[in-house]
């Protein structure tokens, strides 16, 4: 169920905290077979989250199609999932490395709220979503009937991505609940979770992580 938070309560949880997220890894995975539970019995990862590694594979043999559900700035300036250089890339110049790793996810940003407080698009806690009563009207016409009119095989496998295994279980969720049974989430996400120690991302998993292409987007 959706909670609504005031705007008096998200002014004090800027002055104290400076950002906002919602408390994602706390969803329960409704899509696919659960294969782990938490103490309370939530789904916390069902057989349709994938590792980054089989994800790729999975593109790779053309059963699926990546969907990046990061911001756009997310995407095009920190990476994206891409394919292995090919020999037409390399002939293209000297700079052959990830720079020239063709693109294979579609940038379909999950609909953040943009509260203008840290510089960039921030979200509030807003609950979970396990019904379709709780998907709201905004995640309805930003983000739920744009990807109904893209991919309107409802068969087909569908990857979320995003930077750490979050934004991409509601995607998932929420398609699921649409008729999308095919729906999976990256393990990791692109970046991976924090380090404990020392707060930096990429050093224990993700697609940066597993050393898989990267593509770029950043255009003179």
């Amino acid at each position: 169920m959706k909670r609504v938070i005031g705007w008096a309560a998200i002014a004090v949880l800027v002055c104290s905290s400076g950002a906002f997220a919602r408390i994602i890894p706390n969803q329960p995975h409704i899509y696919g077979k659960c294969v782990e539970k938490s103490a309370d019995g939530k789904c916390t990862k069902s057989d349709q989250d994938v590792s980054p590694k089989e994800a790729y594979r999975l593109w790779e043999e053309k059963k699926a199609e990546i969907i990046d559900v990061r911001t756009p700035h997310e995407f095009k300036l920190v990476g994206h999932p891409g394919a292995k250089q090919t020999e037409e890339l390399v002939r293209r110049g000297k700079h052959t490395g990830r720079f020239y790793h063709p693109s294979i996810a579609i940038n379909m940003p999950y609909p953040w709220i943009d509260m203008g407080f840290t510089g960039h698009e921030d979200i509030i806690d807003m609950g979970q979503i396990d019904d379709p009563k709780d998907i709201t009207e905004d995640e309805l016409n930003r983000f739920i009937k744009p990807f109904e009119a893209y991919f309107t095989d409802k068969e087909k496998i569908y990857i979320f991505i995003d930077r750490s295994w979050d934004r991409a279980v509601w995607a998932a969720n929420m398609m699921f609940l649409r008729g999308y049974k095919n729906v999976y989430a990256v393990v990791g996400g692109f970046e991976g979770n924090p380090d404990p120690i020392d707060g930096y991302r990429r050093t224990k998993e993700g697609w940066i992580h597993d050393g898989l292409p990267i593509a770029f987007d950043v255009r003179h």
